[in-house]
């Protein structure tokens, strides 16, 4: 009796495992921080996905809060002051230097009533105050004079400014140093004494020229 031998069919041939696309990365994960290889693609990808809206977001908020400190700064170191009709906007100077011994100051004054007002003195107890004008004549020399009254309109207003009308500071007690607040009273004919405080910021004299 003879046994036939009969050829088995070839085994089938094994295909690799496709390759996992890695995901891709962001600046939350730097290079040697991935995930493990054994994590699932789409869960790497969403922790990614977080990460970077969290760096963002603490960014962001940041940004704001550092904004929202300027905006309070700035909020900060303006004054007004009010009495009646009239209101003083923003008074300022500029710091002096060592041995310096006169200033200038610079405000705005609003008058929010029915009839005219007129700011007639200015005085400080580190100072000489006077209200002054600066004008230039045709050969472009400019030259201050002291005026006695500066009449401020009914629902209008004047601004002290540079090359304009301003309140001299002369003979200086003690230097004005940036962040000092030093006072001074508007006497005007109808609204009486007002209290001001003029607030020192940077710079001498605001690149005023004191020549006369």
């Amino acid at each position: 009796m003879f046994l036939r031998w009969r050829r088995s069919s070839p085994l089938p041939r094994r295909c690799p495992p496709p390759r996992a696309t890695p995901p891709a990365k962001c600046a939350a994960h730097p290079r040697g921080s991935e995930p493990e290889p054994h994590q699932h693609p789409g869960l790497a990808t969403a922790e990614r996905r977080r990460a970077c809206s969290d760096t963002n977001g603490h960014a962001m908020k940041r940004l704001t809060l550092t904004l929202a400190a300027l905006a309070f700064a700035t909020a900060a170191t303006a004054q007004d002051f009010t009495k009646g009709a009239l209101t003083i906007v923003d008074p300022h100077a500029a710091a002096t230097t060592p041995g310096q011994l006169s200033d200038a100051g610079f405000l705005k004054i609003v008058n929010n009533g029915d009839t005219p007002d007129y700011l007639t003195g200015v005085s400080g107890d580190f100072g000489t105050l006077m209200l002054h004008q600066t004008t230039v004549d045709a050969n472009g020399v400019a030259k201050m004079t002291h005026i006695e009254s500066l009449e401020i309109p009914a629902h209008g207003s004047v601004e002290l400014k540079h090359a304009s009308y301003h309140i001299m500071m002369m003979q200086l007690k003690h230097p004005l140093n940036k962040g000092d607040k030093a006072e001074a009273t508007l006497t005007f004919k109808n609204a009486g004494d007002i209290k001001i405080e003029f607030a020192i910021g940077d710079g001498a004299m605001g690149g005023m020229n004191m020549g006369g």
